[in-house]
């Protein structure tokens, strides 16, 4: 099984899809090069994971951390979405949807092939899961195209590992991030890791709830890849 995966109804017309596509990039937003503090590089290198968490239209959040490998290590685990279970403790259910049978249950007659379609020349998959969410939350089910690899930001050679939601295809409105991986050390042994997450649950929420609930779960992701790598 490949492993290119480390937030509408469904509808037939491309037209359609090209448009919900459209509709939700405009508040995605785009991979940055965080800016840190003397205190906070200095939390970092103490193993501390920062988390930001705002709660505004949709709930946006970060995680940064630095992982004791390399960014091509930690790219390859979190390209190993299938086992995503077994080292991130939100996950109930993760699997990459790629045979004809698993695709047939997802998605009407041809239209995977419309989300499959490579982006700028780089391979997509559907990756396809279920978080475990704290009381009185449900968990949320969703689909996310994911695609990445070597990129160039504010003239750094980063890996950015990118996914987007796929309408209608769980219990939530709209989820988008990125995993942006930034060699550190003179040697790039390091990497400093950003999970940027952006969800629309499409329900009404308390913001101390979603709040407390996301500075929760973001930091078990940078601390899953950590503990699969033994780092």
């Amino acid at each position: 099984m490949s492993k290119l995966c480390s937030s509408v109804g469904w509808v037939t017309a491309m037209a359609l899809v090209m448009l919900a596509w459209a509709v939700l990039a405009v508040a995605q937003q785009p991979a940055e090069i965080p800016s840190l503090s003397h205190c906070q590089i200095q939390q970092l290198c103490d193993g501390e994971i920062l988390v930001d968490v705002t709660v505004a239209d949709v709930l946006i959040g970060d995680a940064i951390g630095i992982i004791n490998a390399t960014p091509e290590q930690v790219i390859a685990v979190i390209k190993d979405f299938d086992h995503y279970e077994d080292f991130m403790d939100d996950m109930v259910l993760a699997e990459i949807l790629d045979t004809p049978e698993e695709l047939a249950e997802h998605f009407e007659d041809g239209e995977a092939e419309q989300y499959l379609a490579p982006e700028g020349g780089i391979e997509v998959e559907l990756c396809h899961g279920i978080t475990d969410m704290p009381w009185p939350m449900d968990d949320r089910e969703w689909i996310v195209r994911a695609r990445g690899g070597w990129t160039r930001i504010d003239g750094i050679d980063v890996i950015l590992s990118c996914f987007t939601y796929v309408p209608g295809s769980g219990n939530l409105e709209n989820i988008y991030g990125y995993w942006l991986l930034i060699p550190r050390g003179s040697d790039g042994s390091k990497t400093l890791v950003r999970h940027h997450l952006e969800v629309d649950l499409g329900t009404k929420l308390p913001s101390f709830l979603l709040k407390w609930s996301t500075e929760s779960f973001l930091p078990v992701k940078v601390q899953g890849i950590r503990d699969r790598l033994g780092v």
